[in-house]
């Protein structure tokens, strides 16, 4: 059995988790109600008051979001994969994901997209056609660079034909087709391909994934990922993102893309 703060430092993507943690002596239930302050920033605080009942016979926990990789960052790779692990199907389902079965010892670039409802939020910013084309450029220009092997890109989007569209300009790329596929193939997918990948709607929980769990851990995503008085109010850029991405942000006068601290 994990540690308490080993279970709870695992944010999965759940907007509420409710789960309880038991010891083997008996003893009485503690209910912890962890008090919402934003989807995505880092509290110590959260960490700190689930320490005061390490002793507990049972605690049951009502927690929201948590998405912040400080909650799990300093947990080993063993305690990530086992949580993470996907099932036989799911290893099944990532080759019906494209049209192609894609090779591991090439150059792969991953996009994900992401429009659907984002397209009308008022908080959080959807993929941006200008953005996506000219990120995807950039990137391509610089495992033109950096790797002599030709670079294949995959999209994944919940909007598909947006996405040919948008990219039909590029050899060698391919977006995921629909199907009914279970809704993590993407993760293994990332996991067991993926060298450089883009979040082109940075906010998305999703796509975060993609990138965390990335082959290569070469992540490019969205600095513009809000509205106006949107959802900036509840996120720390230092805190949702790993330090090691790469944040772009989209220059409309020279129409493209330049990487960009979190910190300006």
């Amino acid at each position: 059995m994990y540690h308490p703060v080993e279970m709870l430092s695992i944010p999965i993507h759940f907007h509420s988790l409710n789960f309880s943690i038991t010891k083997s002596s008996c003893g009485p239930l503690s209910f912890i109600d962890v008090p919402y302050k934003g989807c995505c920033t880092y509290d110590p605080n959260i960490i700190n008051t689930i320490l005061t009942y390490n002793t507990k016979h049972a605690i049951t926990l009502k927690i929201f979001y948590l998405q912040s990789y400080k909650f799990f960052n300093n947990l080993s790779s063993d305690v990530i994969r086992r949580f993470f692990t996907p099932a036989h199907h799911v290893r099944v389902a990532i080759n019906t994901l494209f049209s192609i079965r894609p090779k591991k010892n090439a150059l792969n670039i991953c996009v994900h997209i992401r429009r659907g409802d984002m397209i009308n939020s008022t908080e959080a910013l959807a993929s941006d056609e200008k953005f996506s084309i000219s990120a995807l450029r950039y990137i391509h220009d610089k495992a033109r660079e950096e790797d002599s092997r030709l670079p294949y890109t995959y999209v994944m989007s919940d909007d598909p034909e947006w996405a040919v569209s948008v990219f039909k300009v590029y050899d060698h790329l391919y977006v995921a087709v629909r199907g009914n596929r279970p809704p993590n193939t993407e993760w293994e997918f990332s996991r067991q391909y993926c060298d450089r990948v883009l979040l082109t709607a940075s906010i998305s929980t999703y796509g975060y994934w993609i990138g965390y769990l990335s082959r290569g851990q070469r992540v490019y995503y969205n600095y513009d990922f809000t509205h106006e008085n949107g959802i900036e109010a509840q996120l720390v850029p230092t805190d949702f993102w790993p330090t090691h991405w790469i944040a772009l942000r989209y220059n409309a006068v020279e129409d493209e893309v330049i990487e960009w601290s979190p910190d300006n």
